[in-house]
């Protein structure tokens, strides 16, 4: 029997766009009020009444919980800016002691795979993990300028986080800044990143692990094919979400925000159930 569910991904899992709760430094900082976070907050908690009002409830893990009742608990590792070296870390944290493979038959792992612009490094200032966002890139250029650091209170940019953090985090985004311009080149990064989706799909599907993906990545998809949730046969959960129509929080939320919606997310949930239900597993 299936005891646990462990979805990862960015935003689009994490339930990005629906911050209700917000810590109060953060909502009187200038840089929050020029962008009127504390309006957007109001909006989300105006327009919605579905308790708890908390971005994992609002999320499609979450949602599938719902489904699920509590027998199964589902963990939620994704979050806003998060990418696919966070999910390699994590899933190994879960499913390795050592050198040794730990029994996940009552396991499922559900994945999100990002692009590039996602790189997880550990900071010896922070002391935690943390993860180098990146702005876009091209052949013949690359922008520089759009870099922030996320670990914690990030919202939508990397000027927000609590004050006893911003003389840290001025440090390490002032060195991820050099660390972008001397080491990170496009074409390189793709053959990363393919390599390494490679090596993590071929281990999971060596060991047996029960996954699925609902993004998947570059990967010979006919290898996977029972392993892919697709929507209105569409392999991936976020472009199905933004070509349905009327599943965005701005469709709802006089707010400019391209996350699912509450509704979105509950169709999402109710997707993944029903193809968990198919594959046999007792959830």
């Amino acid at each position: 029997m299936i005891k646990e569910i462990h979805t990862f991904g960015t935003s689009f899992t994490a339930g990005g766009g629906y911050f209700f709760d917000i810590p109060e430094e953060i909502l009187n900082s200038e840089a929050a009020k020029r962008e009127g976070l504390r309006e957007r907050v109001q909006a989300l908690h105006d327009t919605h009444t579905e308790e708890p009002k908390t971005m994992l409830h609002y999320s499609w893990p979450g949602q599938l919980q719902a489904l699920l009742g509590d027998d199964v608990k589902v963990y939620n590792h994704a979050k806003e800016g998060f990418g696919n070296e966070t999910m390699y870390r994590i899933t190994n944290d879960i499913l390795w002691e050592g050198n040794n493979f730990i029994d996940c038959e009552d396991k499922i792992f559900i994945y999100e795979f990002s692009g590039l612009g996602r790189k997880e490094f550990w900071s010896n200032t922070i002391k935690d993990y943390c993860v180098l966002n990146y702005g876009s890139m091209s052949k013949s250029q690359r922008d520089s300028n759009f870099v922030h650091v996320q670990q914690q209170y990030k919202i939508n940019n990397g000027t927000l986080h609590l004050s006893k953090y911003k003389e840290d985090w001025e440090k390490v985004i002032d060195r991820m800044t050099q660390y972008l311009n001397e080491n990170i080149n496009l074409i390189e990064q793709l053959k990363l990143l393919e390599l390494n989706n490679h090596m993590f799909i071929d281990s999971l599907l060596h060991h047996n692990v029960n996954f699925f993906t609902v993004s998947p990545p570059e990967y010979p998809l006919d290898d996977i094919k029972n392993k892919i949730i697709t929507f209105d046969g569409i392999n991936d959960f976020v472009a199905w979400g933004l070509s349905y129509g009327g599943l965005l929080i701005q469709d709802v939320v006089n707010i400019k925000d391209r996350h699912l919606n509450l509704q979105g997310n509950k169709m999402v949930a109710e997707i993944i159930y029903n193809k968990l239900k198919e594959e046999g597993f007792d959830v």
